[in-house]
């Protein structure tokens, strides 16, 4: 929750800063937008590696060319079709951004000033740091005084907050029914990737969860606590016993053992430790 909060705190001391007219510069022409570059649809048969038996490697049967020739950005930690559509689409954010720097203040639309305002403000380096976490100061203070496990709970569904907690709450189409939605409920709290990387002794994952502990403190000193070494081992610790109770990676997958449709009611009777009742109406689900 803390870690989710200072996520929160930076986002928002970026998007609350005030921002006043620049003056205008000269206009620059608009980028042009960038267009998809993704093929044809259907099935790319030249990422299979055919010298591969199925039966031995599937994956590499279906991606081996792939996987030897897939370079991932600089910039990013994977890539794919999908991380492909992510940065086309960022790029393209930044020619609609561009576009309405090129074009005099007084000229943009009420729409077209807020996205212009609220990307100079992100932008506004100076101003963020002087203001620091003044504009979350009543979310910080309001976190800091809850006091029961209904309070945490109503904290935990606030939907002013968006504060990731030990469950996930989101409306989807029915995984068995397409006609219909659900609120689905799901498990989370896990700072790092996933449970793996708290029970497995690679040394690598050794490594990240020292570093990871580390990140927690330095995050925790930013409210000006001198207790983050505690702290961060609490906040660790629960984390950690959240990864031990998850399901390992394959049941979380299987789509039969994950789908369980219960009513409120039903819910309550299943896990009563809870106070379900406030956390989902402050959720806004009946």
């Amino acid at each position: 929750m803390k870690r989710s909060l200072f996520l929160l705190a930076s986002v928002m001391c970026a998007a609350c800063a005030t921002t006043t007219v620049p003056a205008q510069k000269p206009a620059a022409p608009p980028a042009a937008m960038p267009k998809a570059t993704l093929g044809q649809w259907g099935v790319d048969l030249s990422d299979m590696d055919r010298s591969v038996k199925p039966g031995n490697n599937f994956f590499d049967y279906v991606d081996g060319t792939w996987l030897k020739t897939a370079k991932i950005p600089a910039d990013r930690s994977s890539t794919g079709s999908f991380q492909d559509l992510a940065i086309l689409s960022e790029k393209r954010m930044k020619a609609l951004v561009a576009s309405l720097a090129a074009k005099p203040y007084d000229q943009l639309t009420p729409d077209e000033k807020k996205m212009r305002d609220l990307y100079d403000a992100f932008l506004d380096q100076k101003q963020i740091d002087s203001r620091g976490l003044k504009p979350v100061k009543a979310d910080l203070d309001y976190l800091a005084h809850l006091k029961t496990h209904r309070d945490v709970a109503r904290a935990m569904g606030s939907i002013k907050l968006q504060i990731d907690s030990i469950y996930n709450l989101y409306i989807g189409v029915d995984d068995k029914n397409p006609d219909a939605y659900s609120v689905n409920l799901m498990q989370g709290g896990l700072g790092l990737p996933d449970r793996d990387y708290y029970l497995r002794d690679d040394k690598a994952l050794v490594k990240t969860r020292a570093a990871y502990r580390k990140y927690l403190a330095t995050m925790l000193a930013f409210t000006g606590d001198k207790n983050t070494k505690r702290r961060a081992g609490r906040v660790y610790a629960l984390e950690l016993a959240i990864a031990k109770a998850e399901w390992p990676n394959a049941e979380r997958r299987d789509a039969t053992k994950t789908y369980n449709p219960m009513t409120v009611p039903a819910l309550e009777k299943y896990a009563p430790q809870f106070p379900w009742a406030v956390f989902l109406e402050k959720a806004g689900i009946p």
